[in-house]
């Protein structure tokens, strides 16, 4: 379960949850909310592929559909990759509007990190987004975080050296068996 937290200077935030789960044979499901556009719900559904010449990696290919403000369905994918202290990871999701394709976009958030120690790890991220027939924006972005047991606790600054600042709070719980 991850709870996200948005804001900007000058703009009221957005509360963004995520629920999901995986089961012991790597089918996964997510709900979310605000994630694609504010005021809307998704479900995606997907399966994580392992690599056994490459442990490190997974990659879970999914579908989702999308309802609220914005109707539609998407298409995307979790790629991840573990190493001893670096870890990077990346969501490209493509979203697709029932209603106007001016609506469809390719949203895609990426981090590497870095575990200093057993409870802090900090790093890089960047979300990109490229709305149908608009330029490709960009948000490169500074992070830090903390693990607790199963609590993880990332905060994001995203343009950092501009006066558009925006940040990204999460409070994160895993529960595994």
């Amino acid at each position: 379960m991850e709870q996200y937290y948005y804001w900007q200077q000058k703009t009221t935030g957005t509360v963004v949850p995520r629920l999901y789960y995986q089961s012991p044979k790597k089918w996964y499901t997510e709900f979310r909310y605000n994630y694609e556009e504010a005021q809307t719900g998704s479900l995606h559904f997907g399966k994580e592929f392992g690599f056994k010449k490459m442990p490190q990696l997974k990659i879970t290919p999914s579908a989702g559909y999308i309802f609220g403000k914005l109707n539609g369905a998407s298409a995307g994918t979790i790629i991840e990759l573990e190493g001893r202290k670096l870890s990077f990871s990346s969501e490209p999701l493509y979203v697709f509007s029932f209603r106007d394709k001016c609506e469809n976009y390719l949203y895609s958030w990426t981090e590497l990190t870095y575990q200093v120690n057993s409870f802090f790890y900090s790093g890089f991220a960047l979300q990109q987004t490229k709305v149908f027939n608009e330029r490709n924006f960009f948000e490169p972005g500074v992070m830090a975080g903390f693990s607790i047991k199963n609590f993880d606790i990332p905060i994001y600054c995203f343009n950092p050296t501009s006066g558009t600042k925006n940040f990204v709070l999460g409070v994160n719980w895993r529960w595994e068996k």
